[in-house]
């Protein structure tokens, strides 16, 4: 009897006494706010921008988008004040503690921070988008949120592939600050380092939602998100991409048996201490490749500044958001004088880096614990997940966490592939904390 219950929603969710389960009228509004605020952080307030517009934005001293910011904040109100209405106090459950403490760290950090003004204003747009999401999972289920973002993942695409043919600012043009970004597609998005991540992403969904539903509509999708990722030419996203797909494929292959599972989970834990002991054994080598700054199109002169400081700030780093973009305070003016233009980057392009230099060692640490350690766990444990919703899960945590390593994604406000990261973990967390079980990727595999 219990079984057919569970099998009756997507979504188990133990609810107390007094907690009223959200009306169908609640539930569309709730669908549409999350599609709404998906599409602004994908796309924005003004969706295919100009030249001028995307120069003047590399020079940001932190004061930020104002109409955006207000948009984000009715849409926390909203979001936040219908999960109360429906959940009451225990949509405070729907907080992971993990990404709880980090971001408290990161609200502790304003404390000592180089521009504690910018510093807060910066950490309450992270917490206001973190319980957006949040919130907003927790509501919807499992099932529902990823069809709200596949759902806005798809036409965004469809999007984006239609206007390269009728709007010439869907491609980087000739006379663009960076001028050999000539012919790359970027979409209605302001460069292709940030229409790549989305496409790839888009890619992995629809191959995944593919292979559950044997929907030809996901496939076609997924062929179209491929083709617009090779049209960004970027090649962090296509890369990491590629192996993605490999290692998810591998997952959900290998772990229908148990034996299966454990000599996947050997291979990984494997590759991980491989990779781990070549840092150690052969640091001389990388050593070697981190000296030369025109190393990964100039990012080792930028990891060069960033690790200057950390030498001398090991331990609290400059405060949140404090290194990059605070104009003349920025540490990065006096540590690269010959360096012009490394004083206008936005991000280390690392982000594991960029934690490290703005919240220290100690927000180092609690970050790799909370958005690698704890969700790889989840991952790679027995939960009985299904199989489908594992390998995409995993497909979305191996991109991600990867790119991190030459793109600052962890915690940085609203960043498109960050706001997905937060889906992962508000997912993971469901399944995991809950107990959901019984959670699958989609309701039905051959759907029309």
């Amino acid at each position: 009897m219990s079984s057919m219950r569970r099998s009756m929603v997507d979504n188990t969710v133990r609810r107390p006494l007094g907690v009223a389960r959200p009306s169908n009228r609640q539930d569309l509004l709730a669908q549409s706010i999350f599609a709404v605020f998906l599409i602004l952080i994908f796309v924005g307030l003004t969706p295919f921008p100009s030249s001028e517009s995307l120069a003047s934005g590399l020079i940001a001293t932190g004061e930020g988008d104002l109409t955006r910011q207000i948009s984000y904040l009715v849409a926390f109100v909203i979001v936040v004040g219908l999960a109360f209405a429906t959940r009451g106090q225990m949509a405070l459950r729907a907080f992971p503690v993990p990404l709880a403490i980090v971001l408290i760290w990161c609200l502790l950090s304003i404390g000592w921070a180089i521009a504690p003004d910018i510093a807060a204003r910066r950490v309450t747009l992270t917490i206001i988008l973190s319980c957006c999401v949040m919130f907003s999972v927790d509501m919807l289920g499992v099932q529902r949120s990823l069809q709200v973002l596949r759902f806005v993942l798809a036409a965004i695409l469809i999007v984006n592939c239609i206007s390269l043919l009728f709007i010439p600012q869907a491609i980087h043009l000739p006379g663009e600050l960076e001028v050999e970004l000539t012919g790359d597609w970027r979409g209605m998005h302001g460069h292709k380092n940030i229409a790549g991540p989305i496409a790839a992403l888009s890619a992995l969904l629809f191959y995944h939602f593919g292979l559950a539903t044997r929907r030809w509509s996901d496939w076609i999708l997924f062929l179209m998100a491929v083709v617009f990722l090779v049209g960004t030419e970027s090649k962090t996203a296509i890369g990491f991409f590629v192996l993605s797909i490999v290692v998810s494929t591998t997952c959900r292959q290998m772990y229908r048996t148990e034996s299966g599972r454990r000599f996947f989970i050997g291979i990984f834990v494997f590759a991980l201490l491989l990779t781990a002991g070549l840092w150690i054994f052969a640091s001389d080598t990388f050593a070697d490749l981190l000296s030369d700054p025109t190393q990964f199109t100039g990012r080792v002169a930028i990891w060069q500044a960033v690790l200057s400081y950390v030498r001398e700030n090991p331990i609290l780093g400059a405060g949140f958001g404090s290194f990059w973009g605070i104009g003349e305070a920025s540490p990065a003016k006096a540590l690269s004088p010959n360096e012009k233009w490394i004083e206008i980057i936005p991000h280390s392009h690392n982000g594991y880096l960029e934690i490290l230099v703005t919240t220290g060692s100690i927000g180092l640490f609690l970050s790799v614990v909370a958005f690698v350690i704890i969700p790889l766990k989840q991952l790679l444990g027995r939960n009985s997940y299904d199989i489908e919703l594992r390998s995409f899960l995993l497909s979305v945590f191996t991109f991600i966490v990867f790119s991190n390593l030459l793109e600052t994604i962890f915690l940085s406000r609203d960043l498109s592939v960050w706001i997905v990261f937060l889906i992962f973990l508000a997912v993971i967390h469901q399944v995991s904390a809950k107990g959901l079980s019984n959670v699958k990727l989609t309701s039905s595999r051959n759907q029309p």
